[in-house]
């Protein structure tokens, strides 16, 4: 546990499980680079294939 910059408080963290992605994953993560683009700008140039550029190939 952490304490809260400047409020002496504790900070309460969740319990934070991380799992490797799944393939069907990939159309949410699709859904969410989109949006962060749209929104963002993120990534600057939009990939030819999103879907690879998120796993890093074809």
């Amino acid at each position: 546990m952490s304490v809260a910059e400047g409020s002496g408080v504790p900070e309460k963290r969740p319990d934070l499980r991380i799992r490797r992605r799944a393939e069907d994953d990939v159309e949410a993560c699709l859904h969410v680079l989109a949006e962060v683009h749209r929104y963002d700008g993120y990534p600057l140039n939009w990939p030819e294939q999103p879907g690879a550029w998120l796993s890093d190939g074809p």
